[in-house]
């Protein structure tokens, strides 16, 4: 498994790793978008896939998903 590429996402704040696992013996995909934070990993079949979810992680990582509804709500 090698880290592609570490970023602090502008949506939550959060850490995310892009990482290719070198290959997808499991069918899980090759590619990974992980949480950092949160410990969240979303697999994608292609690099593309990966590096579009990537700045995003509303759109997969449950612990963001909650944390930006509490947010909503209390305001």
């Amino acid at each position: 498994m090698k880290v592609i590429q570490t970023r602090k996402t502008h949506q939550t704040g959060t850490v995310v790793d892009l990482v290719d696992r070198g290959s997808n013996d499991d069918g899980g995909g090759r590619w990974e978008t992980i949480c950092v934070d949160h410990g969240t990993v979303c697999s994608h079949e292609t690099r593309a896939l990966a590096v579009r979810f990537a700045p995003s992680p509303l759109d997969w990582c449950e612990v963001c998903m909650d944390i930006n509804e509490q947010v909503k709500e209390s305001e």
